[in-house]
Formats: C-alpha cells, sequence, structure tokens
C-alpha cells in the first residue's frame, strides 16, 4: 500500500500531455546480500492536448 499512497494523487509533471492513465504491470524482487530490491513496472497512458 506504501506505492499506492506515495502515487495517489501524487503530481507527475510530464514535458507534454496529460497522464490520463497508471496501471500496475508486473514486479520483480530479487536479494543482493542482506538487501531486498523490487522492481514494479507500470504502464502509463498519456493524452495529448
Amino acid at each position: 500500500m506504501a506505492v499506492n499512497d506515495a502515487l495517489h494523487d501524487a503530481a507527475l509533471p510530464l514535458s507534454r500531455g496529460t497522464l490520463v492513465s497508471l496501471r500496475f504491470a508486473r514486479a520483480r524482487a530479487r536479494r543482493d546480500g542482506t538487501v531486498r530490491r523490487i522492481e514494479m513496472t507500470f504502464r502509463a497512458r498519456v493524452e495529448n492536448n
């Protein structure tokens, strides 16, 4: 939920257009020694105005 809370109503400035949709696509978790890393991929839909 922390990711959702960080992205919900967040200002995500774009050089062009408007973000109309941001959806989670996949996640990959791995360990590097004692550090756990989670990479998340999102799909964004941008509308040019």
